[in-house]
């Protein structure tokens, strides 16, 4: 939830929603409002702080998304990242790890012949 100026005020889960409505008869819960299950405590990401800080965070929360906040007080929402935003950063990563890693392929019998030639032997 955004309050004004963007600034987040919290966020809503399954887990929220699910916990809350538990205790409730349908009939009640029929008169539930985002504001009685808003967590007020965001787990949260910020711009500047490396990516597997943010895996990390998701691996011991088991939260799949978090809003992306700027640092300070106000939590401005930036944005939202999510497991398969790391996940194709991840993927990007590799990609560019394997390039830097090819090897071009020498043709022996050719080098061997160059070296020779370049170097007098006996």
């Amino acid at each position: 939830m955004v309050h004004d100026a963007k600034r987040l005020v919290g966020t809503v889960t399954r887990s929220n929603i699910q916990g809350y409505l538990a205790n409730l008869t349908p009939q009640e819960s029929l008169n539930v409002s985002l504001m009685d299950v808003i967590g007020r405590e965001p787990v949260v990401a910020y711009p500047d702080e490396p990516l597997r800080f943010v895996v990390n965070r998701m691996a011991v929360t088991g939260l799949m998304r978090f809003p992306v906040v700027q640092r300070g007080s106000e939590h401005q929402l930036l944005g939202i990242i999510g497991l398969e935003d790391l996940l194709k950063a991840r993927e990007l990563t590799l990609e560019e790890e394997h390039k830097k890693e090819r090897v071009l392929r020498l043709h022996l019998p050719l080098a061997l012949r160059r070296l020779k030639a370049s170097v007098k032997i006996g």
